[in-house]
């Protein structure tokens, strides 16, 4: 009986392990993993249900010890990443700021530009395409206040698929999300992409969606959508509530609409963009960052 219970109590491990090696042998969690950039890898990402982009790393150059990368087209490079695995966004513009900082650990807080700070808030495993990864969730604050009660978003980075998610209002909405990948020639997720086109989408209720990208320089899209044909307001404010800029006032058809917000003599800072139409009210925010 003994050495019956023995044998059990070993199978029973071994199978754990078994289980156990499945689950986590395909994450990588070295710092580099959370922004997996090699040539050719390709991200979609949508910030509606029915919008969105697919973004690819084309090519990269090195200099001074930093690795420089290239997304489609672009003759500017949209990230250096330097030899402390430091990730600068617009590193060769006057935007230039310091993203990531792919070795920090939770609670490590590090300047980002002007006055904003970031801080690992979280570090957590999560499921993502059939992975189970290490995700860490970064806020991004007002370094003027030590408390960290100024809030602007969050941004997650998942370990093997880089950026994945953003939220930029209290109300935990996505404004952006990551719909699926190419890492390393492998597919995961969904990297069908139609375009902006809605189709024959017909809404069914009234929403402003998050505006992307956001924060924003120079210019951000907002989009909403309208069940029935409706007069329309849609206004920017500062938040001490005073009103910046009238952005739609007339009556509108029913479907999907969108349009660019370019500030004009604005500062850097977080703003509010309210719609109304009919009894339906709804505001969300936008960070104008310079």
């Amino acid at each position: 009986m003994k050495m019956h219970f023995i044998k059990k109590t070993v199978t029973i491990s071994a199978i754990f392990f078994f289980l156990n090696y499945n689950l986590y042998s395909q994450t990588d969690s070295s710092a580099e993993s959370y922004f997996p950039a090699t040539i050719d890898n390709s991200w979609h990402y949508k910030y509606t249900q029915t919008q969105g982009y697919i973004t690819t790393l084309t090519r990269d150059s090195v200099a001074n010890g930093s690795r420089f990368l290239f997304f489609d087209s672009s003759s500017v490079p949209a990230y250096e990443i330097d030899s402390m695995l430091n990730v600068w966004s617009d590193p060769t513009t006057s935007y230039r700021g310091l993203q990531y900082k792919l070795t920090a650990q939770k609670s490590e807080v590090w300047p980002v530009k002007g006055a904003i700070v970031a801080r690992v808030d979280d570090v957590y495993w999560q499921f993502i395409f059939g992975v189970t990864t290490q995700v860490r969730k970064i806020g991004y604050y007002s370094g003027l206040d030590t408390t960290f009660s100024v809030w602007f978003y969050d941004r997650y980075l998942a370990a093997g698929f880089g950026f994945y998610l953003e939220i930029t209002d209290a109300s935990q909405t996505p404004s952006v999300w990551l719909a699926g990948c190419i890492i390393e020639g492998k597919t995961y997720g969904d990297m069908t992409y139609v375009g902006e086109e809605f189709g024959n989408i017909i809404p069914s209720s009234y929403k402003l969606f998050n505006a992307y990208p956001n924060p924003f320089n120079p210019s951000t899209v907002i989009s909403y959508q309208l069940p029935h044909k409706s007069f329309v307001t849609i206004n920017a404010y500062d938040m001490l509530g005073r009103e910046i800029a009238t952005l739609v006032d007339e009556e509108q058809e029913k479907g999907f609409y969108k349009f660019n917000f370019t500030p004009k003599n604005l500062s850097s800072g977080i703003y509010l963009v309210r719609m109304n139409a009919g009894s339906f009210t709804q505001t969300t925010k936008i960070i104008y960052s310079k």
